[in-house]
C-alpha cells in the first residue's frame, strides 16, 4: 500500500511540475517578446498606436490574452 501511495504522489508531483513549466512558457511567449510572430504584429499597427504599445505588451497580444481571436 505504501508503494502505491508513493507512486501516486510522485506522479502527481511530476504532473504539477509539467503544468508549471507549460504555464511559464506560455507567460514568456505571450507577455515577453520571445514569440517571433509578435514582431510581425507590430508592422500591422498604425504608427500612432505603435507608440502606445511600445511598453511590453502590444494590443494584439493583449487581445490574445483576453481570448479574442485576432485573425
Amino acid at each position: 500500500v505504501l508503494v502505491l501511495v508513493l507512486v501516486l504522489v510522485l506522479v502527481l508531483v511530476l504532473v504539477l511540475v509539467l503544468v508549471l513549466v507549460l504555464v511559464l512558457v506560455l507567460v514568456l511567449v505571450l507577455v515577453l517578446d520571445f514569440d517571433p510572430r509578435s514582431r510581425l504584429e507590430h508592422s500591422y499597427l498604425p504608427a500612432d498606436r505603435c507608440s502606445q504599445c511600445v511598453p511590453i505588451i502590444s494590443t494584439a497580444r493583449l487581445a490574445r490574452l483576453g481570448g479574442i481571436a485576432f485573425e
